[in-house]
């Protein structure tokens, strides 16, 4: 399974969905992670009997603002207990919240209910604190996220000084030329890839929206801030508002035309790199190519800096660009192969995926099931790659995320990843490498992705 950033319409949406929870008191916390921290002396404990007044979101968080305690005996008190407070939920790499009443089933996946690695933490609540009406009760589910207490001015101020710029504010409260402004204000000398990513300028946005909306707006990501021209950025910063309000409204991401591709969604020709790339923040970027050359002044208004100026990694961009692409050529190739079928629900459920399991020693070796629940099927998918020539081990198929080779498909030995070969004296670690040719990548389908 491809893990990804909840970004901000998974935030907005989340918090949208606790909002049928305002009005009721906290009963009960079970299993609070062991991670939850505190900006104060509150503690668990002293959440229970707290009314959520109100539920906002600021970009990749949620704020869950509670009242004083509600005690039976109102001189049972003290002055922890009688001011306002906030949850903040954030939801890292792929985290989830539910709400359900109380009586209905749970509404999180199996894998994520059967999985005992995921730290889960369930909120109960009650419209009474002296008993609980399963009619009225009301549940949040949260797994694989974390919960810290700040105070309720924090969560306001974070709410006041950012909600402009969330790029899934709400209708006219989203202020483009306020992010345009911050964006030139603190990030000027940045790539833009990295000052789209930063939650202070531009809340909510994660890798794909960064990516997605670079692409679309044409903009290499190496290229500066300031060699940027006014209508670019501008450009990029609603193509980024844009694809995120598409994905808050439908629940799922609009489609990706570079991200986790190898060839261009828009033109259909141009080679997809991909690179990690970042100041601090390294993350793995995609964009085309022939769509988004490494180019300035392609506007006509003034650039936002002196027009002689260079950015220093042209040269670095395109030195290059003669590395041929390795999964060009492939589509005559993939006609002549059969496609691969489930027995029961046929080729359309047949899904590509990569072993995880680090004490697997098939590690990392790619493996064809079905989509359907229930269904048994599995196949390995990299039985044509050839073995190692130095200790006969199987190859995995990986890809490359350099600057110089990003995006092409290499064989590496099993053991490099792991699992090392011991010989009588000592433990080694094979350093077999081959560049995968067209045929070896047309065996696997069009499921074959960079981040499979």
């Amino acid at each position: 399974m491809l893990l990804t950033m909840v970004e901000g319409p998974g935030a907005t949406r989340n918090g949208r969905k606790v909002q049928s929870v305002v009005g009721l008191l906290i009963r009960e916390i079970q299993n609070p992670n062991t991670n939850t921290t505190t900006s104060s002396t509150v503690t668990t404990k002293n959440l229970e009997g707290r009314r959520l007044d109100a539920v906002f979101s600021v970009g990749k968080e949620v704020f869950l603002i509670l009242g004083p305690i509600c005690h039976d005996n109102d001189l049972d008190t003290d002055n922890a207990s009688t001011k306002k407070i906030a949850l903040r939920f954030h939801f890292g790499m792929n985290g989830c919240l539910m709400v359900r009443k109380f009586n209905d089933s749970s509404k999180l996946a199996p894998w994520r209910k059967n999985d005992k690695s995921s730290n889960k933490c369930t909120f109960i609540f009650s419209r009474n604190i002296r008993e609980l009406n399963p009619i009225d009760g009301m549940v949040i589910e949260m797994v694989s996220s974390t919960w810290t207490v700040v105070s309720e001015f924090v969560a306001r101020s974070k709410l006041s000084r950012l909600g402009s710029r969330d790029v899934c504010g709400a209708g006219l409260n989203f202020d483009s030329q306020a992010v345009f402004d911050s964006i030139i204000e603190k990030r000027s000398k940045s790539m833009i890839c990295d000052a789209l990513l930063d939650q202070d300028r531009f809340p909510g946005v994660g890798n794909i929206i960064k990516i997605e909306g670079l692409h679309n707006s044409r903009v290499h990501p190496r290229r500066l801030v300031e060699n940027l021209s006014h209508d670019e950025l501008m450009s990029t910063i609603l193509e980024c508002r844009n694809y995120a309000m598409r994905w808050l409204s439908s629940g799922r991401a609009p489609t990706k035309k570079v991200y986790n591709q190898t060839r261009c969604g828009s033109c259909r020709t141009g080679r997809v790199r991909m690179v990690k790339m970042g100041t601090g923040l390294s993350r793995v970027t995609f964009w085309c190519e022939n769509c988004q050359p490494f180019v300035t002044g392609a506007f006509t208004k003034p650039s936002l800096c002196s027009p002689n100026k260079e950015n220093i990694s042209n040269d670095e961009c395109n030195k290059n660009s003669h590395i041929l692409n390795n999964k060009r050529g492939i589509d005559k190739t993939q006609k002549l192969t059969p496609l691969h079928r489930c027995p029961q629900h046929g080729s359309k459920t047949i899904l590509l995926r990569r072993v995880r399991k680090n004490d697997s020693s098939n590690l990392h070796r790619l493996f064809r099931t079905c989509r359907v629940p229930g269904c048994q099927y599995f196949s390995w998918a990299d039985m044509h790659l050839p073995v190692c020539g130095s200790c006969r081990c199987k190859t995995v198929l990986r890809v490359s995320k350099t600057d110089r080779t990003g995006g092409r498909w290499f064989l590496s030995c099993s053991s490099s990843k792991g699992n090392s070969i011991k010989t009588s004296n000592t433990t080694q670690v094979c350093s077999f490498f081959q560049w995968a040719t067209p045929s070896q990548l047309a065996l696997f389908d069009d499921g074959l992705s960079p981040l499979t």
